[in-house]
């Protein structure tokens, strides 16, 4: 059918935009064909309304009622447009439009958007029909409804400038959400990122600011902004919690040091404190080394690629490198204090007797020890043995810091000075007893 004619049946009648439904009926029906008359004036106001709605000249609707068809083409053009909007943008909101970890749009928007929507949905599908000039003589929306569809071209409008809000700024709000859990919670940038945050966040309730060029400009400068901060402070808390390439040669230096090899040897002495080397290893072996991050890689990256630096999960502490400084001093000590409460020991007349037992090699040995007060340059099997025989009579008994705290003060409660006397000799009392006291030497731990 060109919509020349419109066919009638009892009860019915059949124009060009109702070919559908023309052939759908029965035969039965079609015989009692009653007859043809001419279609209805042309309805130029609707048709009107609906060129401007799909955004093409309304002057298109005067130009078919008088008989020029050029116009088809151009509709059928604008119609595949705007045809699948619909479903794109009802499925956009279905999955989700989110900025910074929040929805863009309430329950109550995004009802509202869809069912705005599907109007226009059916609609615009509806449009299918009117694929020639006699069809659309035949159209059958009146004006105020064709312009009642623009609040789903609104709609759609809405859902295109929040997804592109979303693609264009989530991104760097993204980065940032993973920047912020990187962070300890009281630092000042963390501040900076929350009040942005909600402050931004407060603005996008209002769906229709997301179309505001400006108002996107202005966000993201501030966004990148952040971003910038953010990568300045991470690098600096690197750089203090990791040592660099120049560092590590000197912790592979320390870790080479022949200073390890005696402490270790003497570690079998039962008397000395052991625990106090296994605290410098533990602090040694904690280091660690990173020296490649790059502030190119912190642009794709929040957290260091190369070693997961997470400054949230680390607690802070001097700069690697001056603890680096301070576990080589700390060997220097532990040296020197093991070799003072040796020679302290060995003096201590609960050890002659020991002494007096050993071979003679070995009691030269820790005679000469005691005498220079340096231990040997090549403190081999000879004189550890030496040592804990001479020392293995003497009693060794551990202090620990937590158990004479919680007998110095109960519960925490305040004691006067002669009182807290009282309790750690009473403490050390208790550790001793059952023991020659001349024997006991007692190790903090």
């Amino acid at each position: 059918m060109t919509g020349d004619v419109v066919v009638a049946v009892p009860g019915k009648k059949f124009d060009a935009s109702a070919l559908a439904s023309l052939a759908a009926t029965g035969v039965d029906e079609l015989a009692a064909f009653k007859h043809v008359e001419r279609p209805k004036e042309w309805n130029v106001p609707a048709l009107k309304a609906l060129f401007e709605l799909i955004g093409l000249p309304p002057g298109h609707a005067q130009s078919l009622s008088q008989g020029k068809d050029d116009a088809i083409g151009l509709l059928k053009s604008a119609w595949l447009r705007h045809v699948d909007e619909p479903v794109q943008a009802r499925a956009q909101i279905e999955t989700g439009l989110v900025f910074w970890g929040r929805p863009l749009l309430s329950m109550e928007q995004s009802g509202a958007l869809a069912a705005a929507l599907d109007r226009t949905k059916s609609f615009l599908e509806g449009l299918q029909v009117f694929a020639t000039a006699g069809a659309l003589k035949n159209f059958q929306h009146d004006a105020p409804e064709v312009n009642s569809q623009r609040l789903g071209l609104d709609s759609m409008a809405t859902v295109k400038s929040l997804a592109a809000f979303a693609a264009e700024l989530g991104p760097l709000a993204s980065y940032l959400a993973l920047a912020e859990a990187a962070m300890k919670s009281d630092h000042a940038w963390v501040a900076d990122v929350r009040a942005v945050r909600e402050a931004s966040l407060s603005q996008l309730s209002d769906a229709t600011i997301c179309s505001s060029a400006a108002f996107r400009q202005q966000l993201k400068r501030t966004l990148t902004g952040l971003k910038r901060s953010y990568q300045q402070a991470y690098m600096s808390l690197h750089t203090r919690a990791r040592l660099g390439e120049q560092h590590e040669r000197r912790r592979a230096a320390l870790l080479a040091d022949g200073r390890w090899g005696r402490l270790g040897k003497l570690a079998t002495v039962e008397l000395l404190p052991v625990a106090q080397l296994r605290e410098v290893e533990r602090r040694l072996d904690a280091l660690r080394v990173c020296g490649a991050l790059t502030a190119q890689e912190l642009e794709s990256a929040a957290i260091c690629p190369h070693c997961s630096y997470v400054p949230a999960s680390e607690a802070v502490g001097p700069p690697a490198s001056a603890v680096l400084d301070a576990l080589d001093e700390e060997l220097d000590s532990l040296v020197a204090g093991w070799t003072s409460a040796l020679i302290e020991n060995l003096s201590d007349s609960a050890t002659q007797e020991k002494l007096g037992l050993l071979k003679p090699a070995a009691k030269r040995l820790l005679n000469d020890f005691v005498k220079t007060r340096q231990l040997p340059d090549d403190l081999g099997d000879g004189f550890v043995e030496a040592a804990r025989e001479a020392l293995s009579g003497l009693v060794r008994l551990v202090l620990k810091t937590d158990d004479l705290k919680a007998a110095l003060v109960p519960g925490g409660t305040p004691a006067a000075p002669a009182e807290l006397k009282k309790r750690f000799d009473e403490h050390i009392d208790g550790l001793a007893r059952g023991h020659d006291s001349n024997k006991v030497r007692v190790v903090v731990e």
